[in-house]
């Protein structure tokens, strides 16, 4: 018996540490320069883009091309400000998938524009 309490005490104090060890921040090295950020938010929308689809999209036809440009706001927020493309279910997962990460920079890079071509295939 005395066992038993040892080890449900062990299960509860590691339920309750582990969140503290996953939690840690992805800590980046800044973008020293806008080429850099650019690169930056070019990988991450390619990351973003290659994972599965939303359920919620009832009709599947991404096919296509479209321009998302993405611009550096007040404060450092990162967002999508134009898309534009022919398939208009296309522009709309697009928009979705990358504000659905909550992309931060520099604020020194407010007003900063970038414009990437997606195709779909």
């Amino acid at each position: 018996m005395k066992n038993i309490k040892y080890f449900l005490a062990l299960i509860i104090m590691s339920v309750l540490l582990i969140p503290f060890s996953i939690t840690k921040a992805d800590i980046t090295k800044p973008p020293a320069t806008v080429n850099d950020l650019n690169i930056q938010i070019f990988e991450e929308i390619k990351n973003i883009l290659q994972t599965p689809l939303y359920l919620n999209y009832t009709d599947k036809n991404l096919k296509g091309e479209t321009y998302i440009t993405i611009s550096v706001i007040k404060d450092g927020k990162i967002s999508v400000t134009d898309a534009k493309g022919e398939n208009e279910m296309l522009n709309r997962y697009v928009i979705r998938k990358i504000e659905s990460r909550n992309m931060w920079t520099d604020p020194a890079y407010t007003g900063k524009s970038f414009t990437f071509k997606i195709s779909s295939r």
